[in-house]
């Protein structure tokens, strides 16, 4: 980090920030549909099992 300054570090922060953020947003989605999809093959279990 030789001549970024201040307004660099604080561009630098913002952009980690950001990607960070985004990422969380992406992996929310597929953490909530693998619940969805542990629940179905679950009931299926159930389901199959009272025949």
């Amino acid at each position: 980090m030789s001549n970024i300054g201040i307004p660099g570090l604080i561009m630098l922060f913002v952009f980690v920030i950001a990607v960070l953020f985004l990422l969380r947003k992406l992996v929310r989605p597929k953490k909530d549909l693998q619940q969805k999809v542990d629940r179905l093959e679950e009931e299926v279990r159930l389901l199959k099992n009272q025949k």
